[in-house]
């Protein structure tokens, strides 16, 4: 009940309607409060964010470094980090998402990727379904070859 009323008065301070003349902001602001309502108010997704939640907050485990090429995908999992679906608008979905996954496939080639194989593009709202299937079929048996060894939590050494 406590998340629902915080919900409901955040939503009205920020709703584009209510912010004529900050519309943009507004709608940035408005979508993070939805999504935070829609994780806070689901028990399991709740459980899993409280158990999750420094790392969440930081961007990395709180009680760990970050390798400086680390690419930080808590931002991600959120509509809000892009700007729409069309096309022609700047940060939309595609453009978005094709950008991070070339830098993940780059950072990966960086790291001496094995078979030197180039990673499909994401793609965008007129791709063809066959290209689709293709960048989805390589990424679901992505593998990094890349050590994570300077996030273990338990230092054997």
């Amino acid at each position: 009940k406590e998340i629902k009323l915080a919900y409901r008065k955040c939503a009205l301070v920020w709703h584009p309607d209510k912010n004529p003349n900050n519309q943009e902001e507004a709608e940035i602001r408005f979508k993070e409060i939805t999504a935070a309502y829609t994780i806070l108010s689901d028990p399991q997704e709740r459980a899993w964010y409280d158990n999750h939640r420094e790392s969440i907050l930081q961007g990395k485990d709180a009680e760990q470094g970050e390798q400086q090429d680390a690419v930080n995908l808590w931002g991600y999992f959120s509509d809000s980090c892009f700007n729409g679906y069309e096309k022609e608008t700047e940060n939309n979905f595609y453009q978005v998402y094709a950008d991070i996954f070339e830098e993940l496939a780059r950072i990966e080639s960086e790291e001496g990727e094995e078979d030197g194989e180039l990673r499909p593009y994401f793609g965008n709202c007129e791709s063809d379904l066959d290209d689709v299937y293709v960048f989805y079929t390589t990424w679901e048996a992505f593998s990094s070859s890349r050590s994570f060894g300077w996030s273990d939590k338990y230092k054997l050494s």
